[in-house]
């Protein structure tokens, strides 16, 4: 059994041969295996909120640092609420 720690997205490919007395397997299929990756280590940056109009805003934000992602940013969630 591999275990692979690994904090970071990334693919691993992997081949397989198994050697016995007599000689060894023929070569195995080359396997791809892709990790996820975890939740990004810090928050967006440069988070900007503009009046369009009385009715409109514009969000904008940049990612969070390169060292801080362990993986590909897959969606934002932004959430708002009225208050009257």
């Amino acid at each position: 059994m591999i275990t692979i720690k690994q904090r970071r997205h990334c693919d691993i490919y992997l081949k397989c041969e198994f050697f016995f007395q007599l000689g060894k397997s023929k070569e195995g299929k080359v396997l791809q295996f892709v990790t996820n990756g975890e939740k990004p280590g810090g928050s967006p940056r440069n988070v900007r909120l503009t009046a369009l109009s009385p009715t409109s805003l514009e969000l904008t934000w940049d990612d969070p640092e390169k060292r801080l992602l362990h993986g590909p940013v897959v969606r934002y969630n932004i959430g708002y609420r009225e208050y009257k």
